[in-house]
């Protein structure tokens, strides 16, 4: 996920949390990187929702610690492209690339709607390239890895197993976090990658109204998505997840239409 220009859309969904004394500050290949303490709640929560093992746990901690800091490396890297330094803040709801200053004043290259759309793609893209990367590793391992459509997870990667179990739980946790959640984060709701492109593009199509329409969009494909996970799916997190999208999309809407103070709504 990305910030930047300050935009009104970012004013209800995830901000960058204030620094705390028990963040954990480091930098990947000089982009400083922070981690905010509720990161490792909101991770030990999740995979505490698997067999719980502790082992297991802590495999899942090192999947999504690895799998969300090339993500927002993607994002950095395309921030970087295009003239503008970034730093990565890991948080409670997953992870932003953050520009400097925030905004596009000071860059080198001017702002186009197709610049969005390319910061935006950088991140999902970074992690399936990553999983392409472990793709071929297991090929030329000899490990014959698949890739397996399926209703509920879309689609993921299977393997003949190694030795080590541990191996193959870390290496399942990275594949699910990379596909299906980098197919998940393209989806047309803000403030998700999907989002942002989905807005780009509108907005680009029709300059005065492209905003609202994202939101509806936006709206409708959460909501959707809430009441799939719950009834069919049966997974309460992911009724919960959409289902936060979507209220808080409706309220963003809402008040850039108007229609929370007396003016019109959708």
């Amino acid at each position: 996920m990305t910030i930047w220009k300050a935009r009104e859309t970012h004013a209800l969904f995830f901000v960058e949390p204030p620094p705390s004394p028990y963040d954990v500050r480091f930098d990947v290949a000089g982009v400083p990187v922070r981690i905010h303490p509720f990161f490792w709640l909101t991770t030990l929560l999740l995979g505490m929702g698997g067999r719980g093992e502790p082992i297991e746990v802590l495999l899942w901690g090192v999947a999504v610690l690895v799998c969300l800091l090339v993500h927002e490396l993607g994002h950095v890297v395309a921030f970087r492209y295009y003239g503008i330094d970034a730093h990565v803040v890991l948080h409670a709801f997953g992870g932003l690339a953050i520009p400097s200053g925030g905004r596009w004043g000071s860059t080198r290259r001017r702002e186009t709607w197709l610049a969005d759309v390319a910061i935006s793609l950088a991140g999902p893209f970074a992690g399936f390239l990553f999983g392409a990367a472990i793709f071929l590793g297991l090929a030329l391992g000899g490990r014959e890895p698949q890739l397996v459509l399926d209703p509920y997870r879309l689609i993921y990667m299977r393997w003949i197993p190694f030795d080590a179990e541990n191996v193959n739980i870390l290496l399942w946790h990275i594949q699910y976090i990379n596909i299906f959640w980098g197919l998940v984060n393209l989806l047309p709701v803000v403030p998700l990658d999907g989002g942002q492109v989905a807005r780009a593009i509108l907005v680009k199509l029709n300059p005065a109204d492209g905003m609202r329409q994202s939101l509806a969009l936006a709206v409708l494909v959460a909501g959707g998505l809430a009441g799939i996970s719950l009834v069919r799916w049966h997974a309460t997190f992911g009724a919960i997840f959409f289902g936060y999208m979507a209220y808080q999309n409706f309220v963003l809407l809402q008040h850039i239409s108007g229609g929370g103070f007396g003016g019109r709504g959708w």
